[in-house]
């Protein structure tokens, strides 16, 4: 069983990732899906092993050398890892469905639209939104994530 904790655009709200990280020691992988790249730097260089990140539309392609998507396998479940943007995820979900499917996998985590959703798309591929860790703090959102035995348990929490 391994321990997920993923979230997403952040946009400079440092404190909020500060607050977030308070609890890294409970999760076994963080996956950070962009746009905010800054705010946890200094975390996925303490914590390397521990950490994924991918650039989102908001990250500076000249400092921000993070790749556009990854492909992950935790716990016998494949995850196709991505911001959205590059996928149009604010107006559909079919094209980061396809790439999951070609890339083998069964589960796409991404972020983009800032609205915390765990929903089924084309393929039957499982698409997970963590929300936004964002201002305002009151609206913020992150996914934690239970993965085991090839099954994933999805939890949305808030500041609240």
């Amino acid at each position: 069983m391994k321990r997920v904790l993923v979230f997403s655009d952040s946009h400079g709200n440092k404190q909020g990732v500060d607050r977030l990280m308070e609890r890294i020691d409970e999760f076994d992988k963080v996956i950070f899906l962009g746009d905010g790249w800054r705010d946890v730097e200094d975390y996925q260089a303490i914590y390397p092993s521990k950490f994924e990140v991918v650039r989102g539309n908001c990250d500076d392609r000249w400092s921000c050398d993070m790749p556009d998507h990854l492909v992950l396998s935790i716990e016998g479940v494949r995850f196709y890892v991505l911001h959205g943007h590059t996928c149009a995820a604010k107006s559909r979900t079919d094209l980061m469905c396809a790439a999951a499917t070609v890339a083998e996998c069964s589960v796409v985590l991404y972020g983009h639209t800032h609205r915390a959703k765990d929903e089924y798309g084309a393929y039957a591929v499982r698409l997970i939104n963590p929300g936004h860790l964002g201002q305002p703090e009151s609206s913020a959102s992150w996914a934690e994530l239970t993965v085991a035995n090839g099954e994933i348990f999805a939890k949305f929490q808030n500041f609240a």
